[in-house]
């Protein structure tokens, strides 16, 4: 019986340390994977060379500003829009809202010579915020670029300068059209930084793990000075993750408040039990 005890004492330490190792390896991946998703790219390698930087995130009017660069370009010649697409009430009806066009210059613009882009451009987005860091920012995009008045196919190239989100999709066609026939139009998907969002899921899971350690507490001051080192470590945990965001509320939000009152009730309840023994009750009613 020993020598079984023993040997599944060995095995939980071997399991415990492998998955304290699997951790720091998901942990190395999610930073080596942040580090190479700074540039993407899209569609087909081949067609007039375009560069498009996406620089922000605005939530409160729902954009991501952004810059656009096509080499060569001729005002005289070539013609640009920018439009964010959304499908209308059924699968054949697109709404383009246009964001940018071309200004005129005058001046033809070779490569080498990028006075006037890139081109400042402010694309609209569709998002989930409440699930942060778990949301995606989605654009579809539709860059109708034409040479003497003929379409001509881009080959574009989005570059990440965002700051904790990556570039996640870019590919020809819309989200909501797999069949696009559309040369020129772009589904960009950006998502939270990988270390972020396996930051959350590591730090709450211990942080629920940790909730059980508090429940098995005796001691009504022990109990009482967990609890509240607990609360403040989950206000920090929430500062972690949420960062300079300015997103509320959040799925970190709903679970900070769910353990928040999860630990609430744990004191309530030994409090509640406490009243019961007979060291807290009347010394009268107790000798009768």
């Amino acid at each position: 019986m020993k020598k079984i005890i023993s040997a599944i004492r060995k095995i939980r330490l071997r399991v415990f340390w492998a998955v304290v190792g699997a951790i720091v390896l998901v942990i190395v991946y999610s930073l080596y994977s942040d580090a190479s998703s700074n540039r993407i790219q899209c569609g087909t390698n081949q067609g007039v060379m375009s560069y498009l930087v996406l620089r922000s995130i605005e939530p409160a009017p729902n954009q991501i500003k952004s810059g656009l660069s096509i080499m060569p370009f001729n005002p005289k010649d070539d013609s640009l829009e920018v439009d964010t697409v959304t499908r209308g009430p059924s699968s054949n009806i697109l709404y383009y809202d246009s964001v940018f066009i071309a200004p005129s210059s005058g001046k033809e613009v070779e490569a080498g010579n990028s006075s006037n882009q890139p081109w400042k451009i402010n694309l609209w987005y569709s998002s989930h915020p409440f699930w942060y860091p778990f949301e995606e920012y989605l654009m579809n995009v539709k860059i109708d670029f034409r040479k003497n008045g003929r379409v001509a196919t881009l080959n574009l190239t989005a570059f990440d300068r965002v700051d904790q989100a990556t570039i996640a999709k870019c590919t020809h066609g819309y989200s909501f059209d797999g069949a696009s026939t559309d040369p020129n139009g772009f589904t960009l998907v950006l998502r939270r930084h990988l270390f972020i969002r396996f930051t959350a899921i590591i730090l709450y899971a211990v942080a629920v793990l940790f909730l059980f350690y508090i429940w098995k507490r005796e001691n009504a001051s022990q109990l009482f000075a967990s609890s509240l080192g607990y609360v403040v470590a989950l206000w920090g945990i929430r500062g972690v993750i949420v960062g300079p965001t300015n997103l509320f509320p959040t799925i970190i939000d709903f679970l900070t408040l769910i353990l928040y009152l999860a630990v609430v009730a744990i004191l309530i309840h030994r409090w509640l039990i406490d009243l019961d023994r007979p060291e807290h009750q009347n010394p009268n009613l107790v000798e009768q």
